[in-house]
């Protein structure tokens, strides 16, 4: 089934806009995507999840949605070290 996955990542994305973030989709290859997370002006720096269950919580649902396995490469504004 082929699905939107910015449809599918809807609830996160609203999560993201609600702490101040912006959620950039892009497509690789069939079933593999980027997710760029951006910062805006009011972001609240605190309120990110850990990049690796950001990817599972977006995998996840893009596989329920489509009933296929999905593959998420997650980058956050600030990489923490």
């Amino acid at each position: 089934m082929t699905i939107d996955p910015a449809e599918a990542l809807g609830p996160l994305s609203q999560a993201l806009s609600a702490d101040g973030y912006e959620l950039a989709i892009e497509e690789l290859q069939p079933n593999n995507l980027r997710l760029d997370v951006r910062a805006t002006e009011n972001a609240c720096e605190e309120c990110l999840v850990p990049k690796d269950l950001f990817a599972q919580m977006a995998e996840k649902r893009l596989s329920d949605a489509s009933g296929q396995p999905w593959k998420v490469e997650v980058v956050y504004p600030v990489e923490q070290h």
